[in-house]
């Protein structure tokens, strides 16, 4: 049985900085995941993803171990774990799911920020700014297109979300809210915990 994705949501930007994405966080399902140092998904429409993660990070490990510890970049990891829901799926021809994947990919020694969308069919593309369920999605999604630009700060961006979880009269709190940063800095994806996502929010403009 899978959950209603109408009645969650998950919130994906890129800028030039990095990746954020930020998930809601109910008592029993946990939506954002590290897949690798510089992998994160978080995923909609499935119950338990468990599974499917673990397989998710033991391809990326095997990556590492024949590529010269060269981590697996972004698109391989939304293929990995498309490939992985399909079979899952008694027909294969479609998984149900929601999943934005989000990191760093290493290019020449130059490091890029990289989002993916992988929507319930198993259709997938890259995508600069994506919201996914929570009632009037398709309205928000149209504002943050909107307010999207390329040169947006890291900062900028958390407000966007901010902004955007509002509109969806989301509570916006640490309690509530999943948060993952990808940083092009440093190449690490990290999920923020409660107390850094509190320090986060006390620091947006209040409105």
């Amino acid at each position: 049985m899978t959950e209603d994705i109408f009645g969650s949501f998950m919130i994906g930007i890129q800028c030039e900085e990095g990746v954020i994405i930020a998930t809601e966080v109910s008592k029993d399902h946990q939506r954002l995941f590290e897949i690798d140092d510089n992998l994160m998904c978080s995923i909609i429409g499935t119950n338990d993803p468990r599974d499917i993660l673990d397989k998710a990070r033991t391809e990326a490990l095997n990556h590492r171990g024949i590529n010269n510890k060269i981590p697996m970049n972004v698109e391989s990891c939304v293929k990995t774990i498309n490939n992985l829901l399909l079979k899952s799926n008694e027909d294969g021809l479609s998984h149900g799911a929601s999943v934005l994947v989000g990191g760093i990919d290493e290019q020449n020694g130059s490091l890029f920020p990289s989002l993916y969308y992988i929507d319930p069919s198993g259709a997938y593309n890259q995508v600069q700014s994506k919201v996914i369920g929570g009632k009037g999605y398709e309205g928000a999604q149209s504002i943050l297109q909107a307010n999207y630009s390329t040169k947006l700060s890291l900062k900028e961006c958390q407000d966007q979300i901010v902004s955007t979880l509002k509109y969806l009269n989301r509570e916006v709190s640490f309690s509530n809210i999943q948060l993952g940063i990808a940083l092009k800095s440093n190449g690490l994806c990290k999920i923020n915990s409660k107390l850094e996502l509190g320090n986060i929010l006390s620091n947006l403009p209040c409105e």
